[in-house]
C-alpha cells in the first residue's frame, strides 16, 4: 500500500489508531483499532503508564493487520491539553505588492511575547481573515495591496503532553510524529466547502469531556474544554437507579427524551438473561438535567464573548448527541441554533466520532 500514515485519536474514554490512504489532497480510512481507557481531566492523564500500554498495544495490532511498519504517526492532541491564541498583523506597503504564500508565513511571527506560554508549545498557525486595502475576506486574493492586515490564530499544546508522546512513540521505534489540534480538525471539517466570514461554533461532548472551539477561515477564534460528558450522565443513572456503571451505561443506551411515558413504565433490557429496569419518567429527568448542566456551562462560556451571541452551535460527540430530543435541550438553555454535526459515511456507533473524520481529512491535505 502507497501513501500510508497512521493517526492516533485520543478520546476521554478510548484511544483510536487509524491507518489512512492519502493521496491528491484527500485521506481515506482504510482501518482503525480503538482500545478503553480511563482517560484524562484537567488538562492531565488518569494514568501515564495505561496511556503507554494501550498506544504500544494499538500500534502492536495495527502491525499484525497490515504487515507494514508503523514509522509516522500523526497525533491529534485534545482540547484539555491545547490553547489557543489571536493576534493581529499589520503591514503597509509604499509601493503596493502582492503578498505571497511564503511571504505569508513570515507574518506568523510567534506568540512569545505573551504571558503564559512557557508551558506549551506552538504546532499550529492559521489565518482567520484578511482586510485587503478594507476589504474584508477569508481568502488571499492575487491583487497588489497597500494596507495588509491578518488576524491570525495559534494553536499551543502542554509541553508536559508531547514529552509524554515523545518518550510512548521513541520507544515503539515509531520515528516520525507530528500534533495535529483534533477541535481544529473538527472545525476544518464542519466548514468544508465553507468560504463565509461568519465564526462557527463546534461542542464536542465526549465521555468525561467537553470541548468548545469557535472557528472562521482556517482557524480558532476560541478554544476552551471543561470536564462534564456523558460519563457523568451514566454515574447519575448508577447512583439514583441503584445500578452498576455497566448497567447504568446499558439504560442509558435505550433513553429517549422525547417519549411520553405513563407513571410506571419503564427502560427494560435484558443481559444474560437478566433485566435491568428503571422507571422512564426518573430516568429522563436525571439525563435532562445532566444535559441541561452541559448546555448551560456552555451557555456561559459563549456568553462572556459578545462577538459569539446569536451564533449557530454544532453539536457533535457521543457524549449526548445519541439521545433523541437533545437539540431540543440544548436550543431551549443555550437560546441558539443547535445541529447535529456527524460523519457523511455511515450510521453506525461512530457517525458522532467526527474526531477521527476530521483529523483524516486535514492530514490528507498536510501530508
Amino acid at each position: 500500500m502507497k501513501n500510508l500514515t497512521y493517526i492516533l485519536d485520543i478520546g476521554s474514554s478510548k484511544i483510536s489508531l487509524l491507518a489512512c490512504q492519502t493521496n491528491k489532497g484527500r485521506s481515506i480510512i482504510l482501518t482503525s483499532i480503538n482500545s478503553e481507557y480511563d482517560g484524562f481531566m484537567d488538562g492531565e492523564f488518569f494514568s501515564v503508564e495505561q496511556v503507554t500500554n494501550v498506544i504500544s498495544d494499538l500500534i502492536k495490532q495495527i502491525k499484525e493487520r497490515l504487515n507494514k511498519p508503523v514509522n509516522n504517526i500523526h497525533i491529534g492532541v485534545p482540547s484539555e491539553f491545547s490553547a489557543c491564541v489571536c493576534k493581529r498583523v499589520t503591514r503597509n506597503f509604499v509601493p503596493s505588492k502582492k503578498v505571497t504564500e511564503d511571504e505569508l508565513i513570515n507574518l506568523f511571527d510567534g506568540v512569545g511575547e505573551l504571558k503564559g506560554v512557557e508551558d506549551y508549545t506552538v504546532i499550529s498557525f492559521s489565518p482567520l481573515q484578511y482586510v485587503l486595502d478594507g476589504l474584508v475576506t477569508t481568502k488571499l486574493t492575487n491583487q497588489r495591496v497597500s494596507q495588509f492586515v491578518m488576524d491570525c490564530s495559534y494553536i499551543l499544546v502542554k509541553k508536559q503532553f508531547i514529552d509524554t508522546m515523545k518518550q510512548i512513540f521513541e520507544a515503539n521505534n515509531v520515528s516520525e510524529i507530528d500534533f495535529v489540534s483534533t477541535a481544529l480538525s473538527q472545525a476544518q471539517f464542519a466548514r468544508e466547502g465553507d468560504n463565509s466570514l461568519q465564526p462557527m461554533i463546534i461542542v464536542d461532548v465526549g465521555h468525561i469531556t467537553t470541548s468548545i472551539s469557535v472557528s472562521k477561515g482556517e482557524g480558532l477564534m476560541m478554544l476552551s474544554s471543561f470536564s462534564l460528558g456523558g460519563g457523568h450522565i451514566t454515574a447519575d443513572l448508577m447512583q439514583i437507579n441503584n445500578l452498576s456503571f455497566a448497567e447504568a451505561d446499558i439504560i442509558k443506551r435505550k433513553v429517549s427524551l422525547t417519549i411520553q411515558s405513563k407513571k410506571d413504565e419503564k427502560y427494560i433490557e435484558y443481559v444474560n438473561g437478566k433485566p435491568i429496569k428503571a422507571l422512564i419518567n426518573i430516568t429522563n429527568d436525571i439525563v435532562k438535567a445532566r444535559i441541561e448542566n452541559i448546555a448551560s456551562v456552555v451557555s456561559r462560556v459563549l456568553d462572556a464573548n459578545e462577538s459569539f451571541k446569536d451564533l449557530p452551535i454544532y453539536l457533535t460527540g457521543d457524549g449526548v448527541c445519541n439521545f433523541r430530543g437533545v437539540v431540543n435541550i440544548f436550543e431551549a438553555v443555550c437560546q441558539r441554533k443547535v445541529s447535529i454535526l456527524k460523519s457523511p459515511l455511515h450510521n453506525g456507533a461512530d457517525r458522532y466520532q467526527t474526531s477521527k473524520i476530521g483529523l483524516a481529512n486535514i492530514i490528507g491535505k498536510l501530508v
